[in-house]
């Protein structure tokens, strides 16, 4: 019998729709199991405490969990777009990319609003009520206003701009957030900074190139896309576990923080999460690659789609990395 072959109009992985839905019930769970595990969830308040309600508070990471994937699926769809020839296929990676873009300028504006009301200690129903007054008071609510700005101008952009710069603009796009947070308690303030700003580069890159190959490259554009995001891919990987390395060797205040801390657990968790994908990579180098290239995409979409939940799994870590006490 002849092999199987997906459909010339379909991505390598048949069920995107459903792909998508599994991830992002995969990642909110590794959310919240690992603020309640490692002492990063929302403290219950004693009575008669002013500050913001349980609701508005456990938004908070969730706001930045969408705000974060939103981010990767748009810088994602970019990167791919640049490694297709001119055509259709570019052009479609493109528009996804601008969609992408549209979830997380929403999405940001609304952690914005999240954060604003949870540092103030009022509930988001109040917080709008009063007109958002005091919004542009909390300095991380502003770098999430400045990604939704950015993330807004690569939405309305993504046809008429060059691809290179909106693909710049969307990488710049990430970066406010990171001189907010854990980024700015290192032993070395800069050097934590730009470990940080790597990383999230480097995984958005990664992470995001590869959820746009499966769910919006289609199969006959597989082996034009692939070769160059293989080597991308490679690369941002070494740079996601040296920029991690350093940026854990900068908080923790010793080795034995690792595992006497609900930090450093996570840090093992996610560290294992990045062996386990670095695994999967190679596979897909070894076997996956040249079965596309001999027009057999189908093991590629599998192994892929699974590669997808561990870094969704992945991605939430690091939201819950950056609520969780040092």
């Amino acid at each position: 019998d002849a092999p199987h072959r997906a459909p010339a109009h379909a991505p390598p992985h048949a069920g995107a729709t459903p792909l998508i839905l599994i991830g992002a019930g995969v990642a909110l769970t590794a959310l919240v199991v690992a603020l309640l595990l490692a002492g990063g969830a929302p403290q219950v308040l004693a009575p008669g405490l002013g500050g913001a309600d349980d609701l508005t508070r456990w938004l908070v990471p969730v706001g930045a969990l969408a705000t974060r994937s939103a981010g990767l699926g748009t810088v994602g769809c970019l990167v791919v777009a640049l490694l297709l020839p001119a055509g259709a296929g570019r052009q479609r990676l493109r528009t996804a990319g601008g969609r992408w873009a549209v979830g997380w300028a929403w999405a940001a504006v609304l952690s914005a609003l999240l954060v604003a009301a949870d540092t103030t200690g009022r509930s988001l129903g109040a917080l709008v009520r009063d007109g958002a007054g005091g919004l542009t008071d909390v300095s991380a609510a502003r770098a999430l206003l400045l990604t939704a700005l950015v993330a807004a101008t690569v939405a309305a952009w993504p046809r008429r701009a060059a691809g290179r710069v909106l693909l710049a603009l969307a990488l710049v796009g990430l970066l406010p957030t990171v001189l907010t947070g854990h980024a700015g308690t290192g032993s070395d303030r800069a050097l934590s900074v730009a470990a940080l700003g790597v990383h999230v580069l480097a995984v958005a890159v990664w992470v995001g190139g590869l959820g746009a190959v499966v769910l919006s490259v289609r199969t006959t554009d597989l082996r034009a896309a692939l070769p160059g995001y293989s080597r991308l891919a490679l690369g941002c990987f070494v740079l996601a576990g040296a920029s991690g390395a350093v940026g854990a060797a900068l908080h923790l205040p010793a080795v034995t923080a690792l595992w006497s801390s609900g930090y450093g657990a996570l840090l093992l968790v996610k560290a294992t999460a990045l062996a386990v994908l670095g695994a999967l990579g190679a596979r897909h180098r070894r076997a996956t690659l040249p079965a596309v290239s001999a027009g057999h995409p189908g093991a590629f979409g599998r192994l892929a789609g699974g590669e997808l939940l561990v870094m969704a799994i992945a991605v939430a870590l690091g939201v819950a990395l950056a609520r969780t006490p040092l």
